[in-house]
């Protein structure tokens, strides 16, 4: 495989091109996240400045549960953050979505959606083999990917869709430390 984008949640992601990590002229190349606000507005918003914004860590699900329950919906995330806001986080809306609660699939599903818009774009733009999703979210398992899969369907073109497998990392927490590793150990100890 020589062709591969890491995507680490919204925040970032790590490019390899033939081979080899593309750094870009200044060492920054994978910094951009890039944020739709929905389907409906898509060809408004890539029109305006928000193109560009990056989102947050774990594709606002955190905040989105925050907000509907400061509204009043129920949901089973108030339970597992122990009925406190500052008790949600990625880890209690994928556990509430993956034990059927209603309004967290319905979060989850939006954010794959979105998640999806965002990989399209990058597969129209670089056409890679496959591209890893991790950062967390990637442990949402199957309500993650198939939304992802129907939103990279939707936006992307059709020959670059047809190549590409999105794959959710399996090398959790320590994903980018140890490519970091690899990474050193091929600069410093094998060209050496």
């Amino acid at each position: 495989m020589k062709n591969l984008v890491y995507l680490y949640s919204d925040v970032g992601a790590s490019l390899i091109v033939n081979g080899h990590i593309y750094w870009g002229s200044g060492g920054s190349a994978g910094e951009l996240g890039v944020f739709v606000p929905s389907d409906e507005d898509y060809l408004t918003w890539i029109k305006s400045p928000s193109f560009v914004l990056s989102n947050v860590w774990d594709l606002g699900l955190a905040a989105q549960a925050k907000k509907l329950i400061q509204e009043g919906h129920a949901t089973a995330i108030q339970g597992l953050a122990k009925d406190r806001l500052e008790g949600i986080n990625l880890r209690t809306v994928l556990q509430a979505a993956q034990g059927g609660d209603q309004l967290a699939r319905e979060l989850v599903e939006h954010a794959a959606m979105q998640l999806g818009i965002r990989i399209a774009y990058l597969v129209n733009l670089l056409n890679p083999e496959v591209v890893i999703i991790g950062g967390g979210i990637e442990q949402a398992g199957s309500q993650l990917l198939e939304p992802v899969w129907r939103s990279v369907k939707k936006y992307a073109y059709e020959e670059p869709a047809s190549l590409v497998d999105i794959l959710p990392a399996q090398l959790g927490d320590n994903a980018v430390a140890l490519g970091a590793a690899c990474w050193v150990i091929q600069e410093i100890f094998i060209q050496a």
